[in-house]
């Protein structure tokens, strides 16, 4: 299904897609909610992995970003706050750092990725 899509070369859209259809997250999604659904995974999956943040709580920031369509951003707009401006700049720190995302090869499949609203919470320990 993701096949289409995938970026050449690179396993991981596969991998989500399997991961999640195993667990049931794709269950009863059209094909567009399944593309987005795997390629929104990802980006939160890079953005998780350039977290630097040790204090804990229960933080949670969202972020909407608009993406170029090499998967770079264009541009972050601070959506709703943590409560804590310094998690909330950790965590657009960490989208910049993330940047480039990975994005479908397909155009129209991008478009389905283009504008996302990314979720930074605390990792759990």
């Amino acid at each position: 299904m993701v096949a289409p899509y995938e970026t050449t070369n690179d396993p991981r859209p596969a991998r989500t897609f399997e991961k999640l259809s195993k667990t049931g997250e794709l269950a009863g999604l059209d094909d567009n909610d399944m593309v987005r659904k795997v390629y929104l995974t990802l980006i939160h999956d890079q953005v998780n992995e350039s977290l630097r943040w040790s204090a804990g709580g229960t933080h949670v920031a969202e972020l909407m970003v608009q993406l170029r369509r090499n998967g770079e951003i264009m541009f972050v707009i601070p959506g709703k706050s943590s409560g804590l401006d310094s998690f909330d700049r950790e965590a657009q720190r960490a989208i910049g750092a993330a940047s480039p995302f990975l994005v479908p090869q397909d155009n129209a499949a991008f478009e389905l990725v283009r504008n996302v609203t990314i979720e930074v919470k605390v990792p759990k320990k």
